[in-house]
């Protein structure tokens, strides 16, 4: 019965459930329940045509030849498997590989940005902790934190508070 092979290989609930957020578990499983008794109507179905006694009508159908021509007819009937014209599932397995090469090339970038941030944990871990650091050590470590004495700031010392970046001042 392809309709029972069908629904049991179609859907990996187990992935689907893992992959919904937390707030929206419960429409998950309303639409899995009514997935699920869809599936059931199907397989209560019997995967052939039902059998008809033609010998009854044929003793009930006053026209001869008509049941004759009806059971030629239903039996050289067969409801044909859909085809896929449009090539539905070989667009949507490439794009399945197309995701698959970007999810690998987003988690390597991810890698090259933990090794960076490792990187600077490392040089984290190397500054002396701030009760023990002098303002020379400071100075070592971040340079580009230290004032210049050279150039000295006005209270707040933001570099928008300084008396070249505020509008209005002529110099």
């Amino acid at each position: 019965m392809a309709s029972r092979r069908i629904a049991k290989s179609a859907i990996d609930w187990v992935a689907f459930a893992e992959r919904v957020p937390k707030n929206q578990t419960e429409l998950f499983r309303a639409f899995k329940g009514r997935s699920d008794s869809f599936v059931t109507k199907v397989n209560r179905l019997s995967a052939e045509a039902p059998k008809i006694n033609w010998d009854h009508y044929k003793s009930a159908v006053a026209t001869p030849g008509l049941v004759d021509k009806l059971q030629k007819e239903y039996d050289a009937f067969k409801v044909p498997y859909p085809q896929d014209k449009d090539n539905v599932v070989g667009k949507i397995d490439q794009e399945v590989q197309e995701a698959a090469k970007q999810t690998a090339e987003f988690v390597k970038q991810c890698q090259q940005h933990i090794e960076e941030a490792n990187g600077v944990l490392s040089k984290i871990d190397m500054v002396p902790p701030l009760e023990k650091m002098t303002d020379e050590v400071f100075a070592d470590y971040f340079p580009d934190r230290v004032p210049n004495p050279q150039k000295p700031t006005m209270w707040p010392h933001t570099k928008n508070a300084q008396p070249e970046n505020v509008q209005g001042v002529v110099n």
